[in-house]
């Protein structure tokens, strides 16, 4: 599932004049719907707004946790409502820039940055399929990003060369092991054969993350800090990327 990378969404409904922060959130949530909402989101009180569509097994915090933060600049690539922006903060990095195409969200994330008067964090609305303007930085995440549509649709390489386009040193990503092609996919062998090589298609099954590895495997050496899936495509995994040679942090955030 491509976490909020949909169709870019403005702000073409002006929110309601009187509202307040608390109230402006509420509303964008609604006008968002909870299918596009991935992860929980809280306001101070801990209140919680809404309870997060997202795969709980996919992609936890408690993988992050194996990855220090500290003093690192960091780009979340389809943040949606900032979970993980708010989470790797916290955890010690010095910036956070969450990224998504809904502008509405966008708003949403600002202004639960307002409400729980979090500095060194922003938002961008953007679609980082058509825009090379966004900086570099230390760590790139996808996480929730990367699904069954965007494999299906051959999307797998050109949002694998935006993440290593963004970091400099570390990436983070969440996929899939492996998708069934008919079950998850909708797609014959054929079909995804011409979309990517044939070494990735066999057993019945798109083998997502041997593509993933082989895709970086010059320039990256790969981990997984989660524990592996007991079965194929049961669970995302969660790959941490060291760069083998850092490249400098040209026009970072």
């Amino acid at each position: 599932m491509m976490r909020a990378w949909r169709r870019q969404t403005a702000l073409s409904t002006r929110i309601p004049i009187g509202m307040d922060d608390l109230q402006q959130l509420e509303w964008i949530l609604r006008q968002v719907g909870p299918e596009n909402v991935w992860r929980p989101v809280h306001v101070p009180g801990y209140r919680q707004l809404a309870d997060g569509f997202g795969d709980q097994d996919d992609g936890l915090p408690q993988d992050l946790s194996r990855i220090d933060f500290s003093g690192k600049t960091v780009a979340d690539i389809g943040c949606n409502f900032g979970y993980y922006v708010f989470l790797v903060k916290n955890a010690g990095a010095r910036h956070v820039t969450g990224i998504d195409i809904d502008a509405r969200i966008i708003r949403g994330c600002r202004i639960l940055k307002k409400l729980y008067g979090v500095e060194g964090v922003s938002f961008l609305a953007a679609d980082i399929t058509q825009s090379d303007g966004f900086g570099a930085f230390d760590t790139g995440m996808m996480i929730d990003f990367i699904g069954k549509t965007a494999v299906a649709n051959g999307l797998l390489k050109v949002f694998l060369d935006v993440l290593a386009r963004l970091s400099c040193k570390e990436m983070i990503l969440s996929v899939r092991p492996a998708y069934h092609l008919q079950k998850h996919l909708n797609a014959d062998a054929e079909s995804l054969r011409r979309k990517y090589r044939s070494d990735y298609v066999r057993r019945n099954h798109f083998w997502t993350i041997d593509y993933v590895r082989d895709r970086f495997s010059r320039d990256w050496e790969m981990e997984i800090v989660s524990p592996e899936s007991v079965s194929p495509g049961t669970k995302k995994e969660t790959l941490y990327f060291r760069r083998k040679t850092a490249r400098p942090l040209e026009g970072a955030s």
